[in-house]
């Protein structure tokens, strides 16, 4: 009894001081969250198949982000593979970084202008070839549209 009393003042005692804890940061005081966005999108690749899948995505992927980076509607993109590749839910990460919502925004507004300038540096054609293969080497398990926060 006196054991499951002590448990329960110690379980009481730890729910109040977290609760005053995650009260205390404010945003704009304590932490504030940056202009730019990222896109982030998670990929499991199929064991044995990133060269492969690398290989796709240098001709399709890539070239479309230096359009994009040409025509002003990114800042900047990369590439992160997990060393460890068969462990965990991903191990293939795609990062493209944004200035701010607004060239966020812009992107997919000029997308016309983006397509004609991308189908002059690979054609239609080749990209569906490369890209009709992509659902057998990967699976996407997650995108995200993320800030970077800064304490002060």
């Amino acid at each position: 009894m006196k054991k499951t009393v002590l448990c329960l003042s110690l379980v009481f005692a730890l729910v109040g001081l977290s609760g005053t804890a995650f009260a205390q940061l404010k945003f704009g005081t304590d932490f504030t969250a940056s202009d730019a966005v990222w896109s982030v999108t998670h990929i499991k690749v199929k064991s044995n198949m990133i060269p492969y899948y690398l290989e796709g995505i240098k001709q399709t992927w890539v070239t479309g982000n230096e359009v994009a980076k040409e025509l002003g509607q990114i800042q900047d993109y990369e590439i992160y593979s997990n060393i460890l590749e068969d462990s965990g839910d991903y191990n293939l990460t795609l990062v493209v970084e944004f200035k701010d919502l607004a060239q966020y925004d812009k992107g997919r507004k000029e997308f016309k202008a983006f397509e004609e300038l991308w189908l002059k540096k690979i054609s239609e054609e080749k990209r569906e070839g490369i890209v009709k293969t992509y659902p057998e080497m990967r699976e996407i398990v997650g995108e995200y549209l993320v800030r970077k926060l800064d304490f002060m």
